[in-house]
Order: structure tokens, then sequence, then C-alpha cells
């Protein structure tokens, strides 16, 4: 067959495909999978090459699964079972017992499952054993396969309200583009493809959380880098993510009743609070480490201060501490607090004004064209409740 023939057979199949085979013809990441599991499972699947007749790829499926879906690697991750006998079906507790035996996964079997309290429910946990931020780098490693065919995404968004039909239908705007943006951390890539295809699949799993009145989405869970890959289906809109700078520390002002100290907090604010808290302390940790000490001390539920925002505290603001280490729900509180004003306050207005708006935790999405608009309303509701103007930064997506 010369080459003038098959490209005029491939010309034919292409006129006669459907346009969802064109998209996806033109997007072959849609068939690549990419698994993040430890050295030790690939160890451990070399020593026990029959696995008791268990799928490999389903093994590493679950590894994936844990590390996916985690915060911080140290902690258990609560995996609801309907997650499991999805993908492994009614026999899925092979496989996670074959992690566990051997010391891929920790399991903490506690659970609760009272049908007079449904709510108050919560599935087995698990977590990966001995992985932490510290050595995630060097443990994690990526498996890349080629699928046979495309996968499919059940989108199980829990639609309660106007506020989570409203994103919802804000978020079938967004589409993924046909090349996805280079992300040299390979753990970082994998995530960014998982959401990439279920975004692509329509699956945006908008809810409330559990415990807290944030609104969760497949975008949120996209990391950083990946969010690059999205576009708007509108024709000429640019998608644009903003996000409040220092969100945490600007809504903690609401709990600062000394003048002096509410003065001082709002100086450092305005200077980066978690660059001045360093340089005061002559800390060696970068501005995402602290940011990221900062979360990891209001969450704890005691407070701990052996790190650079308990000690800063300690020596500038003792008041605000106490206050803080009087709240073991602190972190939860802040997180209402954000939700009321970027999901309740400002979806509310969106809706009225008919701006296209998503938020994002300590931030939200819009269009270049409503970005403006959208911003300062948003500044102006922060401001009313802080009693201060919080910065606000934004970046172009595409």
């Amino acid at each position: 067959m010369g080459p003038l023939l098959r490209t005029g057979i491939r010309f034919v199949a292409w006129v006669y495909m459907t346009r969802i085979e064109r998209e996806r013809h033109a997007r072959p990441w849609l068939k690549t999978e990419k698994l993040m599991v430890t050295r030790k499972f690939q160890e451990s699947l070399k020593s026990s090459p029959t696995l008791n007749g268990l799928n490999r790829d389903l093994l590493a499926w679950v590894v994936h699964t844990v590390v996916s879906r985690t915060e911080e690697f140290e902690l258990f991750t609560n995996i609801d079972r309907s997650v499991w006998s999805n993908r492994l079906g009614s026999h899925y507790r092979r496989y996670l017992d074959w992690l566990v035996v051997n010391e891929i996964l920790e399991e903490n079997t506690r659970y609760r499952n009272d049908s007079k309290n449904p709510e108050r429910n919560f599935p087995m946990s698990f977590r990966v054993k001995g992985l932490n931020d510290s050595n995630s780098s060097q443990q994690l490693v990526v498996q890349t396969r080629t699928l046979s065919r495309v996968s499919h995404f059940k989108d199980q968004s829990d639609l309660v309200d106007n506020v989570t039909r409203y994103v919802y239908r804000c978020l079938q705007d967004l589409m993924v583009t046909r090349n996805l943006v280079y992300i040299p951390d390979q753990v970082r890539d994998a995530l960014a493809l998982e959401q990439c295809k279920r975004i692509y699949s329509g699956c945006f799993n908008v809810h409330y959380g559990d415990q807290s009145k944030r609104l969760f989405h497949s975008v949120i869970l996209m990391v950083r880098e990946g969010r690059h890959n999205l576009r708007l289906r509108t024709p000429g809109e640019v998608l644009v993510y903003c996000d409040v700078k220092t969100c945490f520390p600007n809504l903690l002002v609401t709990y600062i009743n000394n003048p002096n100290e509410k003065t001082l907090w709002i100086n450092a604010l305005n200077h980066d609070l978690y660059d001045v808290a360093r340089t005061e302390l002559n800390s060696t940790h970068s501005r995402d480490e602290v940011k990221v000490q900062f979360s990891k001390f209001l969450s704890d539920p005691k407070h701990p201060t052996n790190n650079v925002p308990g000690r800063f505290l300690e020596k500038q603001f003792p008041l605000l501490l106490e206050i803080i280490r009087g709240d073991p729900h602190m972190a939860l509180n802040l997180q209402n607090l954000e939700a009321s004003i970027l999901v309740q306050q400002m979806v509310t207005w969106a809706i009225q004004t008919n701006s296209w708006y998503v938020p994002m935790f300590d931030g939200f999405l819009c269009k270049l064209s409503h970005l403006q608009q959208v911003q300062d309303h948003a500044t102006h509701l922060l401001e009313l409740k802080l009693g201060h103007r919080p910065i606000i930064n934004h970046q172009v997506l595409g």
C-alpha cells in the first residue's frame, strides 16, 4: 500500500468520524493512564509474580487512588467502598487486603455505619505506609500505560441548591485543550492528567464538604500547573484564576480583639505576612513552606508552636495566639467563613448579575471580560467582613 493510498484512507476515516470521535482522536492523552505508586510496591510485584490471581494494573490503581486523594501523605484518607467496587467489583477487599498484608497500605479500621444517623457515617480510611512529604519525591514513581479505549467517568454531583446548580452550569462551559502543557514533575503531571480526563468527560462532582461548607469540584483538585490546560467553550472568552493572597491570615483579622495587634497584623498582611514571619524569625524556610506551616498550625487542634507561625505569634501576637489555641476547630471555622463569602455570597451575586463564576476555596475562576467586576465585588464583600482591603491576585489561564 503506497503512502498516497494510506493518506487517502486516513482522510476518509476522518471525514466519517463523529464530532466526539474527532475530539478524542485529537487528544491521545485520553487513552493514557499514569498511576502513582511507590518503589516498594514495584519491588513487591517482582517478588510475588502470581499475585494470587490479582491484576497488577488494578493493584497499582488502588495505590494511586490512595495517593491522589490524600491532602497530606501522613494522614489517613476516607475512601467510600463504592470507589473500590465500581472499579474492582464485589471482591475489592482482596486487592485492599493484599496491599495491607504486603505493607504497601495501612488501614485505619475505624468507621461508622449507622443506618439511623447516616449523616454521621464515614468509611474506612487508608494511607501509603511510610510515605511522607519529605520522602515522597524519592519514593513515588509513575507507571504509564496506553489504554485500549477512552475511560469514562461518572459525574456524581450533589446539586442541592441554587448555588451548586449554578456552579455546575458554569463548569459545563469548561473544556480541555488538545495538547496538554508540559509539567516536569511526573507526580504532578499524573495528577493533572487524571483531572483533565474527568473534566473532559464532564465529571465535575460538585458537592459541599462533609464537615465544612466549602464547595468541592474537579477543577479544585487540579494541580495549579494543570489548570493551564483549561479553556472556555464560549468563543473569544479567556479563563482567569483569582486568589485571595494569604486568605486564612486575612480571615483571622475577625478574631483579633486587641487594637494594637490588629494594626500590626494588617500591616504584616500588606507586606505579605508569610514573608514577614520568616524574616522576623530569621527562618531559612521558603515562603511556600511557611504557608504550608500556617495551614498545618491552624488545622492541628492543639496548634503547636514548634514552627514558624507558632513562634511568630508567640513573639508578636500573644493575644491572638491565645484565641487560636482556645479553638480546636479554628481551621474549619475559617473555611466556613471563607465559604460564606466566596461561595454563598459571591455565587448568589453571580446568579443575579449573570456573571460566569466558579469558587475555588480561597479564590475563584471567572472570565477575563468580567474580571474587574467580579474581582471588585469579591474585594468589597471581604472588606465589609474584615475591615480592611485584602489583595486579590489574578492569572490568565487561556
